[in-house]
């Protein structure tokens, strides 16, 4: 598990418990990225924090709870913009947790055009069918790729083949300054 943190200031944790729970799934993570910025630009901060995340992941599991996003770098957009990626996301509503939804869009189906605008519709029922198929095309090769992937490994290693009149032609094309030393 990666975390990323904006250090833009600290949101206020309401319980203990919370604050406990949050504190260890840190200390679990394999790698804690820790981004630059100040409490003026918390807003930018969380966006930047939140495109960071998405490119570093394939699959996104969403706390959220389904409501539009209170400014830049919210749940909410970082939501939509993971759906407009095509990248698959279980959503947990934390009023609803034994219940989580998952959106997703087949390898070759593009996502709707209005998704971000509107990313709730895009989410339907999980079963264990539909969240192994999302998982396995997630982080398998598309069908046409596997073929040239394998070509491309079974390729005898190639070495560059140093020219004896490299450096003649580089004089050549470089010039050489008034007193004769080559540029």
């Amino acid at each position: 598990m990666n975390v990323f943190l904006s250090n833009s200031g600290k949101r206020p944790i309401v319980t203990r418990e919370a604050f406990v729970f949050a504190d260890e799934l840190v200390g679990s993570a394999s790698s804690v990225f820790i981004l630059d910025g100040s409490t003026e630009d918390r807003p930018r901060a969380y966006e930047t924090a939140g495109l960071i995340m998405l490119h570093n992941i394939d699959l996104l599991i969403a706390i959220w709870n389904g409501q539009e996003a209170d400014g830049r770098g919210g749940t909410a957009e970082i939501v939509g913009r993971a759906i407009t990626d095509g990248m698959p996301i279980i959503w947990i509503d934390p009023a609803t947790p034994d219940m989580p939804k998952l959106s997703w869009s087949p390898r070759g189906k593009v996502p709707p055009a209005n998704a971000s605008a509107r990313p709730r519709e895009t989410f339907g029922p999980i079963d264990d069918v539909l969240i192994t198929q999302a998982v396995v095309e997630t982080l398998s090769l598309p069908h046409d790729a596997e073929k040239s992937f394998r070509q491309y490994l079974g390729e005898p290693e190639r070495h560059w083949n140093w020219c004896p009149w490299f450096s003649a032609a580089a004089v050549g094309v470089c010039g050489r300054t008034d007193d004769g030393r080559s540029t």
